[in-house]
């Protein structure tokens, strides 16, 4: 059994020598299906996963995944939000995220489709190689304004999904790429953004790519005010909402260098908005000035 997931022109292909429905793509997924490709390989098997040498922590999420070093290469821990819960899958992968194992224990493979690469996984494995390569997750909201990507970027609560949604009512025109979380990647002198499978609460979630046009970081406000950033402040924001692997000096030092280069060749703004008209017709005059 043969999946693939594909996300901002990178893909994941995952193995099982047996039908699994814990490995098929739930029903919001199959839009980011593809047909071929391999970028990031999985062998998925019901073997035990190996146990973590003594000493070999290296990031604990303090929630649902910690990762260790095993020799040359990385193993992440799933397990569920529960005081001792056991492991429920392991990943044994390549410090470059390109090949790995995925230990599923027999008694999940009947599982929910999507349990197997289910959140955290397939989003720390596309966050890490993206990385690696140069590219950037956010945490954003990605709207294709005239063929365009503009992304609002924010913390939970920040107003992102109420941001899709208003333009969804005040622009009909308007397409939601994703109310939580894009992909950034160069093209030329500048960027593609990319929407992602990973939505928030608003369920918005396109597998499209468009050129980048801005980025706002959004917070409420009591009224609406868009502020034209700094390059380096701008550079700061995007680090802060972007998600390197903590534990890699060398794959962060390539983040913040890509925040760097995203910051000089995009506008960006800090925007204070209500949630009304006035948040519409802030973000279109800022899409209309020049730098």
């Amino acid at each position: 059994m043969m999946v693939r997931l594909r996300v901002a022109g990178l893909t994941l292909a995952a193995h099982a020598p047996r039908p699994c429905r814990a490995l098929a793509l739930p029903a919001p997924t199959r839009t980011f299906a593809a047909a071929g490709g391999r970028d990031i390989r999985l062998e998925v098997t019901d073997a035990a996963p190996p146990a973590p040498a003594a000493g070999s922590l290296l990031f604990e999420s303090g929630g649902l995944w910690r990762v260790h070093r095993r020799g040359s290469r990385l193993l992440y821990l799933f397990h569920a939000p529960l005081p001792g819960a056991e492991v429920e899958r392991a990943l044994d992968i390549d410090a470059r995220w390109r090949a790995g194992t995925l230990f599923l224990p027999r008694v999940h493979w009947r599982e929910r489709p999507g349990f197997a690469l289910g959140y955290p996984l397939d989003e720390l494995l596309f966050q890490h190689r993206l990385a690696h390569d140069g590219a950037l997750e956010l945490h954003g909201c990605g709207l294709d304004v005239g063929g365009r990507a503009v992304i609002f970027c924010g913390s939970s609560g920040a107003g992102k999904t109420t941001t899709a949604r208003l333009w969804r009512r005040r622009r009909p025109a308007t397409a939601v790429m994703s109310d939580d979380r894009m992909v950034l990647r160069a093209q030329g002198r500048g960027f593609r953004a990319h929407g992602t499978p990973w939505h928030g609460s608003g369920r918005y979630a396109r597998p499209e790519g468009r050129r980048l046009a801005a980025l706002f970081f959004i917070h409420h406000a009591p009224t609406t005010r868009a502020e034209r950033l700094g390059t380096v402040e701008a550079a700061g924001e995007i680090f802060a909402r972007a998600f390197p692997p903590p534990w890699d000096a060398r794959v962060t030092g390539t983040v913040l260098d890509t925040c760097a280069r995203v910051a000089a060749a995009v506008p960006c703004f800090r925007l204070g908005f209500v949630p009304d008209a006035s948040a519409v017709e802030a973000v279109e005059r800022a899409l209309g000035a020049r730098p």
